[in-house]
């Protein structure tokens, strides 16, 4: 079912944009662990979570 909503997006939305949105489901991934099951931040994870974030940023300019 989540391939045929990407498809669509697809169709309705910039492609560059759809696949970044796809991507972060990684970050939605890390911040849940960090919160329900105590997962550890270090400093690499916060690193990568910036680098998620400004890259979507920059893909909606």
């Amino acid at each position: 079912m989540s391939y045929v909503i990407v498809v669509w997006a697809i169709t309705e939305a910039p492609i560059a944009l759809v696949i970044a949105l796809r991507e972060s489901s990684i970050l939605f991934a890390m911040i849940l662990g960090w919160f329900f099951f105590r997962d550890h931040m270090g400093p690499a994870k916060i690193l990568a979570g910036i680098v998620i974030v400004t890259g979507v940023v920059l893909t909606r300019f």
